[in-house]
Parts: C-alpha cells; structure tokens; sequence
C-alpha cells in the first residue's frame, strides 16, 4: 500500500520559490526542470553545482535551497546520515533568515521523515508537532504549507498506531489544501490517497473507495493514466475489493495494473512499518 508524498509534491510545494543568482540560479532551474521530469540523478548534480556556486557568489539563500534539494534526494536514496547532515545545513540558517521561510520550513518537515525512516515515529511526531505549531504563524497564504505539515502528522501518528487520530490530521491538511490559493492538484490528489488508506485501516471502505477514485482521476489528468502512480493507486482499489470480498472486481484492477504479474500490494512482506493489515509504504512519488 502507497502513501503517494514523495518528491514531485515537494517540487510542486516549492516551485514558486524565486532564486536570484547568476550562474548558480542557472544551475538551480536546470535542476528544478530534470526534478520534474524524473531525471534526479542529474537534477541532483546540478543543485550540487548551483549549490557550489552559489557559495562562490556569496548568495546564501540559493546555496541553501540548492541544499534542501539535494538534502530530498538522498531521502529518496535512502543515504540516511547523509541526508539529516544536508537538511540540518539549511535547517541551521533559521536564524539567518526568517524561520518561516519555505525553505527552511520544507526541511524541517523532511528531517521529521527521516526519523520515520528510521523507525522513529515518536521522534518524527514530535517534530512534526513542532513544526506544525509554527506554520500556525504564517499568513493565510501558507495553507498549502501548513497542509504538507499536517499530512505528515497525520502519517506519524499512523505508524504509531493512532489511526483515529492520523485521519482526523489528515482531514485537515486536504481542508487547507483545497482552502489554499494555488490549489495545486497533485498534492490534493495525494492526499486523497493517504485519506484513503487510512480510512481502510478503520474499515471505512466507502470512503475510502471514493477517495481512491478521486485520486485516480486526478493524478490521471496530471500525470496520464499509464503513470506508476495512477496504477498504483489503482492497485490500492484493488485491495480494497478484495477485503470487501469482490474478488472479481479486485482481479479486474489487478490485471489492468499488472497483467499476470503478481503485484507487490498484496504481500504484507513489504511492509516497513509496523502494520500488518495491509502493505504499507510511506513515500511513493
């Protein structure tokens, strides 16, 4: 099972940030358009060079969204320490610059992942709450930031076995994301998705089932209908078949996403955290 909050969220989150710099904002853009388009090997090499240049042109804050990047990618590569060593660079310059900006605040949010990666769910809830009390100060144009946070509350409190309480969190990070002014539809999309697997947990089927659609659609119109993603929400439909006892429907699912090839939603093997039910993984685009 997908929780789909992974790295072309966050690019959609950060998009509007305005680097300003010379070479190294050419580097920084380079890097946003292959971040985009799924090349993040190179997208990665590129923040590297902004982030290196940025330091020769004295301008700190590109060297340090250049760093939050890179900080997202190792995330991704699983290169833990790594990854906490770069966001904790830029998660420093909070008292350089304002503690609210974006930046600081997305990297904040992703150091909270890291400890769930680690199997530090307390740990990541704590800092999620932390962060969530002080996106509270930002302006009504914050909600979309606000909303990534409390997504992530809302998974911290899902691994930790507090399903009531993650849905309720959840609930209000797609409040603020439809509230929000840019009302982007991917991570409305996305958040559907989460609502919805959570809502399985707590065998609330029909819900979750129009959840999921909602999802589907949406990333659909986004991504095109034969992404990774849309299929693996369509995956996620299909589980919900099966424990509803329509098998017929789940195979339906299962043979327009995989063929005859056994898919890797129905194995509990897969699961990193501590839920058995059904699989479970926390990053997905």
């Amino acid at each position: 099972m997908l929780l789909l909050t992974g790295g072309m969220v966050f690019f959609f989150m950060l998009s509007g940030q305005k680097p300003s710099g010379g070479e190294a904002e050419n580097f920084y853009k380079q890097g946003q358009k292959l971040w985009v388009a799924g090349r993040y090997d190179s997208s990665y090499t590129l923040f590297r060079k902004a982030q290196s240049q940025a330091k020769i042109e004295n301008n700190q804050q590109l060297w340090a969204q250049s760093m939050q990047f890179a900080g997202v990618y190792l995330t991704r590569q699983m290169q833990i320490e790594a990854a906490a060593a770069t966001l904790d660079s830029v998660i420093a310059l909070s008292g350089v610059f304002d503690p609210l900006a974006p930046f600081i605040l997305f990297a904040r949010k992703e150091r909270a992942y890291l400890d769930m990666m680690k199997g530090d769910f307390s740990g990541a809830e704590t800092r999620y709450r932390q962060l969530a009390a002080d996106c509270e100060k930002l302006p009504p144009t914050g909600d979309s930031i606000r909303a990534t946070v409390y997504e992530g509350l809302g998974q911290a409190n899902f691994d930790l076995g507090e399903y009531r309480k993650a849905l309720g969190f959840v609930e209000k990070a797609l409040g603020l994301y439809n509230q929000s002014s840019k009302k982007d539809q991917m991570p409305i999309a996305v958040c559907h998705n989460t609502l919805a697997i959570m809502q399985m947990y707590l065998s609330e089927f029909e819900p979750a089932l129009e959840n999921f659609l909602t999802a589907v659609s949406l990333l659909g119109k986004k991504l095109g209908p034969d992404h990774p993603d849309v299929l693996q929400v369509k995956t996620n439909i299909g589980v919900l078949y099966s424990e509803l006892g329509l098998f017929w429907k789940s195979l339906e699912y299962h043979r327009e996403v995989w063929g005859n090839r056994p898919s890797p939603a129905v194995s509990t093997s897969q699961c990193p955290s501590q839920h058995g039910r059904y699989p479970y993984h926390s990053r997905g685009l």
